[in-house]
């Protein structure tokens, strides 16, 4: 017999399959890799589960506060005299786009008002259905008849809310001043209260807490300040002294 068909035998023997040894070494060998994999990606979820559960407030806030700014940025000027607020909610006459999208496209006037509801931070928007009444005389009664807003919409803006605060900050002319020299420095003044016909303040103050429902972290603070943009209701001490009253 020679070479070559030795080796053909040869090789035919050793290609008929795997002995038990091999198949049960390469069982223990994958059931190792799988069990690595399985560990691996069980941590992976849990870690990621964990993130998505965790205390994590700053979009909310950002987005929050952003949009606030914004449409405060964008209010309709000639009908100023129609904000009205408090500590924890406020109510504007913007140009913007609505948040329901069924309704409306592209920039319209409405009037919105942000407020808080079973710490919830409120959303709730309205279009103008018609012309908006201008600032009357002194003594005359505004004509609300002609504020006509159609249905409203209420959207969620931020979830587990402790606070939500509003400074209105009015920064007055001194009463006297020499045409010649800088004006004086005059500290600003901060109400909690806006009334209706006292038209812009030089900007608001907006602090926004959220807490962890979890109770897994500290409640969470942030403060903003939004400058009014244009021509304020700026006023001589004095008057805006008597105009605020008791409005603190």
């Amino acid at each position: 017999m020679d070479t070559a068909t030795q080796y053909m035998i040869h090789h035919k023997r050793h290609n008929k399959g795997f002995t038990l040894l091999e198949l049960l070494v390469a069982t223990v060998l994958l059931s190792l890799v799988m069990s690595t994999i399985y560990t691996l990606f069980h941590t992976t979820v849990g870690t990621w589960r964990g993130v998505e559960e965790r205390f994590t407030p700053y979009p909310d806030a950002r987005n929050t506060l952003g949009i606030i700014q914004r449409e405060y940025e964008n209010f309709v000027w000639p009908v100023a005299h129609l904000m009205e607020g408090r500590q924890n909610e406020v109510t504007l006459f913007v140009v913007s786009e609505p948040m329901d999208v069924g309704k409306a496209e592209g920039r319209h006037v409405m009037r919105v008002r942000y407020y808080i509801s079973n710490r919830k931070l409120m959303r709730e928007e309205a279009l103008v259905e018609m012309a908006l009444p201008v600032k009357p005389p002194e003594g005359r009664e505004l004509a609300r008849e002609r504020i006509r807003i159609g249905r409203r919409n209420a959207f969620l803006l931020a979830d587990n809310v402790r606070s939500f605060q509003i400074g209105y900050i009015w920064v007055p002319y001194p009463d006297e001043r020499d045409v010649e020299y800088p004006p004086e420095w005059m500290e600003e003044i901060m109400v909690h209260t806006h009334r209706e016909r006292w038209g812009l303040p030089q900007g608001l103050e907006i602090q926004l807490t959220l807490f962890d429902p979890k109770e897994q972290a500290d409640d969470q603070v942030f403060l903003t300040r939004i400058a009014t943009r244009g021509d304020s209701n700026r006023m001589r001490y004095s008057d805006l002294m008597e105009m605020l009253g008791g409005a603190r």
